[in-house]
C-alpha cells in the first residue's frame, strides 16, 4: 500500500523538503503546548546524487531514528473527493476504492498508490471520502532517494497539504478567516485557500528559470486565484501569508504588496518555538521562511494529518 498521505505516523519521524536548490531536514519534539526544535539543516544542491547528499546530511543520526518523511508536488497527485454509500463499513471501503479505481481515474489499482480520509457525511444515506492517488512510479522515485541514503521512508505526504497544515496548527487564529497561503519557491509557487479552516483552493505551477524573476507574474497568479475564490465561492481574501526561498529576492515581496490589498504576513513558523542547544538560533532566524513546508511535514509527527 501507499507510504501514508493521511496515515498514521512514527514518534522519531524526521521532516525532508527536497527542492531545486535547497535540501532542508527538520524534527520536533513536542513541549507542553508548543514544539521544540531538535534537528535543523539546510545545504544547498550539490552536484551530486540526491541521495548522497541525504546520506551525508544524515550520517550522524541514529539508524532507528532515520525514519522521514517526504513530500510529493501537488502537480504530481490526483485529489479527489468521491460520495460513497453508507453501505460500504469503513474497514471495507479501502478494497471499495481500489476495485473501483478504473472507474474513478482511468488507472488501475495495480499502476497507483492511494490513500484516503472520511471527511464528513455526505448526502442523506452517503459519505465523503477525500482520495489521494499517484502513479507508482512516483511514489517507487521518492522512496528510492531515502532508501539509498539508508534512511526508512515512513510517509510520503503532499507538499501544498503540509503548507496548509502549517498554517492551520501554527496560526490556529486563521481558521476564523479567509487566508491565502503562498509558497514561493525559484522554481515553483503553490497557492493554498483556506476560508475559515476549510481548503477552496490549491495550485501549484512551475516557474521557468527565465521566469524566476518575474514578479509580475508571480502576483498575477494571486490576483487570479483571488479572483477565482470570489468568483466561485464568493470569498474575499482576508489575509496572505508568505513563504519560500524566493519571497526575499529583491522586488518581490515589494510587488506583491503593491498588487494586493489583503493584510500580507510573511511566515516565521519557528516564532513560537523553543531551540536545542545544540541548534544555530542564527540560521533558523535567517531561513525561517524556507521551512514552512518542511514544518508542515514535521508536524506529522503529532498525528496532525
Amino acid at each position: 500500500m501507499f507510504h501514508k498521505i493521511f496515515g498514521n505516523s512514527k514518534q522519531n519521524l524526521i521532516a525532508i523538503d527536497i527542492s531545486s536548490r535547497f535540501v532542508k531536514l527538520l524534527e520536533l519534539e513536542n513541549c507542553s503546548d508548543s514544539y521544540t526544535i531538535v534537528k535543523f539543516e539546510l545545504q544547498q544542491i550539490e552536484n551530486i546524487e540526491i541521495s548522497d547528499q541525504l546520506k551525508k546530511l544524515t550520517e550522524n543520526i541514529p539508524a532507528k531514528h532515520k525514519n522521514v518523511i517526504f513530500a510529493l508536488p501537488y502537480n504530481k497527485i490526483i485529489s479527489k473527493t468521491i460520495e460513497v454509500a453508507d453501505l460500504v463499513k469503513q474497514d471495507e471501503i479501502e478494497n471499495f476504492l481500489l476495485l473501483n479505481m478504473q472507474k474513478y481515474i482511468g488507472y488501475g489499482a495495480d499502476k497507483i498508490d492511494m490513500d484516503y480520509e472520511i471527511q464528513k457525511k455526505g448526502k442523506p444515506n452517503f459519505i465523503t471520502v477525500q482520495m489521494a492517488i499517484a502513479k507508482k512510479e512516483q511514489t517507487k522515485k521518492i522512496i528510492a532517494f531515502g532508501i539509498n541514503a539508508n534512511l526508512n521512508p515512513t510517509i510520503i505526504d503532499v507538499n501544498a497539504f503540509a503548507l496548509i497544515r502549517a498554517i492551520k496548527f501554527l496560526i490556529p487564529e486563521n481558521n476564523q478567516l479567509a487566508v491565502m497561503c503562498v509558497n514561493i519557491n525559484f522554481d515553483s509557487i503553490i497557492i493554498c485557500v483556506l476560508h475559515c479552516g476549510e481548503v477552496i483552493y490549491i495550485q501549484e505551477d512551475y516557474i521557468e528559470k527565465s521566469d524566476s524573476q518575474n514578479f509580475q507574474y508571480i502576483s498575477q497568479a494571486l490576483i487570479n486565484a483571488m479572483q477565482i475564490c470570489f468568483s466561485q465561492a464568493n470569498v474575499h481574501i482576508d489575509r496572505v501569508i508568505l513563504a519560500g526561498e524566493a519571497i526575499f529576492t529583491v522586488d518581490v515581496l515589494t510587488t506583491i504588496k503593491k498588487q494586493l490589498s489583503a493584510e500580507i504576513i510573511v511566515l516565521n513558523p519557528f516564532q513560537k518555538m523553543s531551540v536545542a542547544d545544540n541548534i544555530n538560533k542564527a540560521a533558523i532566524e535567517k531561513y525561517s521562511s524556507f521551512f514552512v513546508i518542511c514544518c508542515g511535514l514535521a508536524l506529522r509527527k503529532f498525528n496532525h494529518a
